[in-house]
């Protein structure tokens, strides 16, 4: 098996590859998100982040009523505030007009002041939502009384919504549909606690790194995790090595999130080869794995077995065409025709890779789903 594989290090331990130090800062950052995982992990499935958008919808009817809804300027900020307004426009039944950008041709000068509604999947540090007002230019409209813009999303920490509210004229209402709850090392002090205090010391970098003054971000704090079936938001952790910033753990599996099924896409193969289709779908990776892309290298943990896989070469390329078509054959016409040799070469080597992925828990079987034709 092209990798290597340690326990999760602790203290000075020393890493192969002469990642040590960029390591270290990456398995604190890990544990502390395994350490949280338990009991402030929401992974939602397609139906319940539907229920979620439904009792979003219905906060708006009870604030502003179908009509006036149906006058505002909807738009989704990329990407997952695409896939919330999408449903929010079937929810609320809005007409197709609420979402045509403004242009002189389509109204007078007084329609094109109607109050914008933003949209998102989650709010963490309001980055995104920064960032959409400066690109779209929005601020208060000095002549109305009432806000000039609401921010509708489905989950965000209440005092992010508060630093929202009370900014730039206090133009901008929020409504969530849910609250995340708010851990914080900063205040909470619980690396004293413990005993963690060098580990939780270069863990709390991070937000200050990430200050709300110094990034574009309205509040900076550690909100609850969460997944949604279309993304997982970064957990950004500060690196002391690379003096910079840093994220890529992932907590929720490819076959439970979008975002991350693509980044398991076919590895560098031709265009030819997409027409070659498997029957079923065998793999997948195991639900417990945590797994995260560093320098090049596919990092997998997992938590009940105290252990941290590094996968390279080969060995990546098999993981990664596992994951995405869930077949050895598959994989095999694959890389047979990505590395110009025989496919029973590799057959063996795939062979044996499956069976040491499945016997550390970083893949598990699946029930035979037949896969749709690929044209």
């Amino acid at each position: 098996m092209a990798n290597s594989s340690e326990e999760l290090p602790q203290g000075q331990s020393e890493v192969a590859s002469g990642s040590a130090e960029r390591d270290r800062a990456r398995f604190a950052m890990l544990k502390e998100l395994l350490r949280r995982r338990g009991d402030r992990y929401r992974d939602l499935s397609w139906c319940q982040a539907e229920e979620w958008a439904k009792y979003l919808a219905a906060k708006l009817l009870e604030d502003y009523g179908p009509e006036e809804l149906a006058g505002f300027r909807w738009i989704g900020i990329p990407r997952g505030g695409i896939v919330v307004l999408g449903l929010l426009s079937y929810m609320l039944n809005l007409p197709a007009s609420a979402f045509w950008p403004p242009s002189q041709k389509r109204g007078s000068k007084g329609s094109e002041r109607r109050p914008w509604v933003l949209v998102d999947d989650v709010a963490l540090t309001g980055y995104r939502l920064r960032e959409a007002i400066d690109i779209l230019g929005l601020r208060s409209d000095p002549s109305s009384s009432s806000p000039a813009g609401i921010f509708a999303h489905l989950a965000s920490p209440a005092p992010l919504r508060q630093e929202v509210a009370a900014a730039d004229g206090g133009w901008l209402r929020c409504v969530a549909a849910r609250d995340l709850e708010v851990w914080n090392p900063l205040v909470e002090g619980e690396e004293q606690r413990e005993g963690r205090g060098d580990r939780a010391a270069e863990i709390r970098l991070a937000l200050s790194v990430e200050r709300a003054g110094k990034t574009g971000r309205y509040w900076a704090g550690w909100p609850e995790l969460i997944s949604f079936p279309w993304s997982e938001p970064e957990m950004v952790f500060w690196n002391s090595s690379l003096g910079a910033a840093e994220s890529g753990w992932r907590l929720s599996p490819p076959h439970r999130c979008l975002k991350h099924r693509a980044a398991f896409g076919p590895p560098r193969v031709s265009a030819a080869i997409h027409r070659r289709q498997a029957s079923v779908r065998r793999w997948r990776m195991a639900e417990e794995v945590v797994w995260g892309e560093f320098d090049g290298l596919l990092y997998l943990a997992h938590p009940r077995l105290d252990e941290v896989h590094r996968l390279h070469g080969s060995a990546l390329d098999f993981y990664r065409g596992l994951i995405h078509w869930g077949d050895e054959q598959e994989v095999i016409l694959q890389l047979a025709d990505e590395y110009g040799v025989d496919a029973e070469e590799l057959r063996g080597d795939l062979t044996r890779l499956v069976g040491e992925l499945v016997s550390r828990g970083l893949l598990e079987p699946v029930d035979e789903v037949p896969r749709e034709e690929t044209r």
